[in-house]
């Protein structure tokens, strides 16, 4: 359809999902969006309403499990324990940790922002092996190697931090090249947006927000589009629908006049 502008209203529970995911979907137009050979469309995310109604401890997100070594009877063990999904808080956190096993207890400190660990009587040691790419890790302060002999609680090196997301990022097949970060995976990201609700508000994305402009080079008749965390971990939202507004709008250019904006 040969149009200027469109604002395309989209309706996560109308798209077709991937992977069982509302997150990851496919977008069909209804006609598609041509241009000619000296012009582009700019593509912007103008709003969106999402939920934001993810856990910050989950399988998704690849911090659910919590693994450490433990001697005990001179044999050192390797354990995994894996933590149920769900929106955890320090006190949640310390008691399915206490449930799911005997070899050490977690206290919090208020003034440090920290848990202290230590270890049961039945347990010589307990040995963290530190990874920069762990992030369930980041969860408990975990920044360095670290052992726990019986009878010396310690303090974790790093603080605790249960806000596993503070960003979400949306990606789509829609980019062509014109966005890039210090990550290489992140040139398909058309809008970034903040977090700055709590658990169970609505993560609200409009005009007073920095809108990203993206250029296309083909006709559209179907994109993709994928919400993610800052680590490019899709996000669940526990089957919540969302909302979200696109703005194409076409541009046409002569590659044989060099604007001031370009010199």
């Amino acid at each position: 359809m040969n149009l200027d502008y469109l604002y395309f209203n989209i309706r996560s529970k109308e798209c077709q999902m991937l992977n069982n995911n509302n997150c990851d979907l496919i977008v069909n137009m209804p006609f598609s969006l041509d241009i000619n050979e000296n012009e582009y469309w700019e593509v912007q995310v103008i709003s969106a309403e999402i939920p934001c109604s993810f856990y910050n401890i989950s399988s998704e997100l690849e911090n659910n499990i919590f693994r450490y070594l433990k001697n005990e009877g001179g044999d050192n063990i390797e354990v995994s324990l894996t933590l149920p999904n769900g929106n955890y808080t320090v006190d949640t956190l310390m008691t399915v940790l206490d449930g799911l096993q005997n070899d050490f207890t977690l206290t919090y400190s208020d003034l440090f922002n920290k848990f202290q660990i230590e270890t049961s009587i039945s347990v010589i040691f307990i040995a963290f092996e530190y990874f920069i790419t762990s992030y369930w890790q980041q969860i408990y302060g975990i920044v360095s190697n670290q052992i726990i002999e019986n009878g010396s609680p310690v303090y974790f090196d790093g603080v605790v931090n249960l806000a596993s997301v503070h960003s979400l990022l949306i990606r789509s097949s829609l980019q062509s090249g014109n966005s890039a970060s210090t990550a290489s995976t992140n040139n398909d990201i058309i809008q970034k947006i903040s977090l700055d609700v709590n658990s169970n508000g609505i993560i609200i994305f409009n005009q007073n927000s920095m809108i990203r402009r993206n250029i296309v080079k083909t006709s559209i008749s179907q994109f993709s589009l994928r919400i993610t965390e800052q680590n490019n971990r899709t996000l669940n939202l526990n089957f919540l629908n969302w909302e979200m507004s696109l703005l194409f709008t076409k541009i046409s250019h002569n590659f044989n006049v060099v604007s001031d904006e370009q010199i």
